[in-house]
């Protein structure tokens, strides 16, 4: 028996075919899932921009869901500068 045979090589290359398929789904399926955690636990965060203070430190203005927060980044813990509320738009 010969290794390359006609028969032996489409049982390879059908093998190897359904371990790509497989590992396919599982990213896919991965992808979703990761995707889908990540979207409930941070719904609207959004850094709206950024200033360099010096080397060490970066003021930093960042809108969630209701606000706005002004924090300052630095080698120590984040520092909460100023937290506004979001003004309700007037209706027209």
């Amino acid at each position: 028996m010969s290794v390359l045979e006609p028969g032996r090589l489409i049982e390879a290359f059908g093998a190897l075919a359904i371990v790509l398929a497989l590992l396919a789904c599982a990213a896919l399926i991965l992808r979703q899932w990761r995707g889908r955690g990540l979207s409930t636990a941070m719904p609207q965060l959004v850094m709206v921009e950024s200033l360099a203070l010096d080397a060490r430190h970066r003021l930093v203005r960042v809108r969630d869901g209701d606000g706005e927060h002004l924090l300052l980044l630095g080698p120590s813990a984040p520092l909460v500068v100023d937290h506004r509320r979001a003004q309700p738009e007037p209706a027209s």
